[in-house]
């Protein structure tokens, strides 16, 4: 289990990643998945009991200004999020970088599920890029009040082969 209150960045400035499997769990507070311009980020999550969440409310940001994927595989759960972000700009205080764009992807298949306390955005502001797609029998997208798809920005949710999406 790996644990901890600060903030993770992966693909901050180049390309990372961080698979989560066998059963491991992830315990953190704010996690970005590529968050420069250019950068790429890759969270997989697969294989039943292996998780991702936190002790308290967490944002999730896939594709912030760079490109971001999360694949959560095989029964994995990713959960405990208070806001989700697919494709989103950080507009760093009320300057706006629409030029640097962000494009994230999150696939959900194998009867994994992802669920939110609270808010989901996909294609959060102008020029970015979004994808939820869910996928297979069991598999589970749950928002816990409210789901903006094309907030701003280009956002697609893809329910399919008996998945199921609730808000």
């Amino acid at each position: 289990m790996a644990t901890g209150d600060s903030d993770v960045k992966i693909g901050d400035a180049g390309t990372g990643t961080l698979l989560i499997s066998n059963g491991a769990t992830f315990v953190r507070r704010t996690l970005h998945v590529g968050v420069q311009s250019g950068s790429t980020g890759t969270i997989t999550v697969t294989g039943n009991n292996s998780q991702m969440t936190s002790a308290g409310n967490w944002t999730l940001r896939v594709g912030q200004l760079g490109s971001g994927t999360l694949n959560v595989l095989n029964g994995a759960v990713v959960d405990g999020i208070n806001n989700l972000f697919v494709g989103n700009v950080n507009d760093g205080g009320g300057t706006n970088v629409f030029n640097h764009a962000g494009v994230g992807s999150i696939y959900i298949s194998g009867g994994s599920r992802l669920s939110t306390a609270s808010s989901g955005r996909i294609g959060n502001r102008p020029g970015t890029t979004g994808l939820v797609s869910v996928s297979g029998i069991s598999s589970r997208f749950e928002m816990g009040s409210f789901l903006h798809v094309g907030s701003g920005g280009n956002g697609t949710l893809e329910v399919l082969n008996g998945a199921t999406a609730t808000v």
